[in-house]
């Protein structure tokens, strides 16, 4: 087995980070060959190669325009593009300028990382950083940056940073049914809306969890969710189970139930794993980062304090790996809204037995009230039942989605990340079947999350998903399921869902028997099958000899 050392060193930060003067020198030399094609052929914007159905498809800065390739110049398609993060877009209705400039950022994708975020009350502000950081603040329409602005000072509007955030965003907040979003002049999908109110309703934090993001300034430490991602890469790069890796560095791992613990690419386990890895002082106070003797640990605190090297890093990973796995991360963000209700209910629960718990305050106290609080104290949207069941069911919706219109045949470990992912979140919902989150006097659908997407009406919730899954995928969790079936037969639920959640395990169980009987029938031919180096009857009379 290769040394983690040996593994590390195949990795070349200069073969896949250039420097910035190449890459701004290809820019401007594709910008020149560009220009010359559009004086050629009398356009007066950004056409390049199209697909079946006309949509831009954007090049990466090492590619070569062909001068001589043919262009389709039907008019009546609407221009389209497709961005880094697979997202389409409508550039019709768009001025020239505007249009040009997201076309320039998605033709020739900048090194953006984002760095850190920031809630400041009646607006988000957010950094994305190219060589320099640039902040980019959204609000709401009644405060000091009612429209996107970057700090850039670039003179077009919107500027490449603002497009690429922005994008950045969408992918998380909007179900990517493969529907063409429309680009408006602010540089952002018009399907988000208000983006300050839609990054409100979502919660910025669970938003930056999801795209590797710190907030600025916090005083919490490292980030879990960073800590447990650089264990699952390193450890991959060693090919060692997940929590036999470094414990002296992570802690030890918890075993969580349902994992494989098998390490490397394709490791199911839910180890905690966000322990431990602290830094040591030097003597003028700086965090250490060079252990000698130990690279792991030195590259462990580098991908901590760099945004840019974990970054990197991130993107050097095979596609395949634990860590790049998007339904595992629909699965985190869902626990993650799931722990979200859980300390909202604690909070409310505890807000209501305070005054009952002191008499002489119980007397003073106003009665209870019949309205959830529709913001926090940084103008957020409290976490309750709504906002986790939007959500779960925006998970939901995106695992169907990444099913449904995938470019390319799911691999096997993503299929059972995907089952793995719709089942324990269906898990949690049945969990907290009867669990009130809110004050008492809320309708049922506003304090009881089972009740809510499962007990009301049929909103195919989870099923859906399930039945895009071959039946062999989902054969191992086929008893969860059972669990799951009598646990909603027992709190309620519409029977148009029962009968769903019922036929859905009789077709899984009913393809694990026949697959059974079609290896016993194939087992019991292999063995009654004639000796080839006798025949029946000259066995019958070497017998009878």
């Amino acid at each position: 087995m290769p040394s983690p050392t040996e593994r590390l060193s195949r990795l070349s930060l200069y073969s896949s980070m250039p420097p910035t003067t190449r890459l701004q020198s290809q820019g401007q030399q594709q910008r020149q060959r560009q220009q010359q094609q559009q004086q050629q052929k009398h356009h007066h914007h950004h056409q390049d190669k199209q697909d079946e159905r006309g949509a831009l498809r954007p090049r990466s800065v090492e590619a070569e325009f062909d001068e001589d390739e043919d262009e389709d110049d039907d008019d009546d398609a609407p221009p389209v593009i497709v961005s880094p993060s697979k997202l389409t877009y409508s550039l019709d209705g768009l001025d020239e300028g505007t249009r040009d400039s997201v076309v320039d950022t998605f033709c020739f994708p900048p090194q953006m990382t984002l760095k850190a975020y920031a809630s400041r009350g009646k607006y988000v502000v957010f950094q994305v950083a190219e060589l320099l950081p640039y902040w980019i603040q959204t609000g709401a329409e009644d405060s000091q940056y009612p429209a996107p602005t970057c700090g850039c000072g670039a003179k077009e509007r919107p500027c490449r940073h603002l497009i690429w955030l922005f994008d950045q965003l969408s992918s998380q907040m909007l179900t990517h049914e493969g529907q063409t979003l429309t680009m408006t002049r602010g540089g952002y999908a018009a399907e988000l809306g208000n983006p300050f109110a839609r990054i409100s309703d979502f919660h910025v934090d669970m938003l930056a969890e999801s795209l590797h993001c710190n907030s600025s300034g916090s005083g919490s430490g490292h980030s879990p969710r960073r800590v447990q991602e650089i264990r699952e890469m390193l450890a991959s790069l060693n090919e060692t189970p997940l929590d036999e890796y470094r414990p002296d560095l992570f802690g030890d791992g918890d075993g969580g139930a349902g994992g494989d613990n098998s390490g490397s690419r394709d490791n199911d386990n839910d180890n905690g794993g966000d322990g431990g890895g602290g830094f040591e002082t030097q003597e003028d106070g700086e965090a250490a980062i060079i252990e000698r003797r130990d690279l792991e640990k030195t590259v462990y605190r580098m991908l901590l304090q760099n945004d840019e090297f974990f970054s990197y890093f991130l993107s050097s990973m095979p596609t395949d790996e634990l860590v790049n796995n998007r339904f595992r991360r629909l699965e985190q963000r869902a626990a993650a809204a799931l722990a979200g209700l859980d300390a909202y209910a604690a909070e409310s629960a505890a807000t209501t037995a305070a005054p009952a718990s002191n008499p002489a305050t119980a007397a003073a106290a106003p009665t209870t009230t019949t309205q959830a609080p529709t913001t926090t104290s940084t103008g957020t949207r409290p976490k309750d039942v709504e906002w986790c069941a939007a959500h779960l069911v925006l998970a939901m919706d995106q695992i169907y989605a990444a099913i449904q219109h995938a470019r390319a045949p799911l691999t096997a470990a993503e299929q059972r990340a995907a089952a793995r992912a719709v089942v324990r979140t269906l898990e949690g919902v049945v969990a907290r079947a009867g669990r009130a989150a809110g004050p008492a006097a809320l309708p049922r659908a506003q304090r009881d999350l089972y009740f809510c997407l499962v007990g009301d009406r049929d909103r195919g919730f989870g099923v859906r998903a399930l039945r895009q899954l071959a039946p062999a995928v989902l054969a191992p969790w086929a008893d969860r399921l059972a669990a799951v079936e009598a646990r909603v037969c027992e709190r309620g639920a519409p029977p148009s869902y029962v009968q769903k959640l019922r036929s859905l395990l009789a077709w899984i169980r009913s393809s694990a028997s026949s697959s059974s009987t079609s290896m016993n029938a194939a087992a019991g031919a292999k063995r009654s099958s004639p000796n080839p180096d006798y025949g029946g009857g000259s066995s019958r009379a070497k017998r009878m000899k």
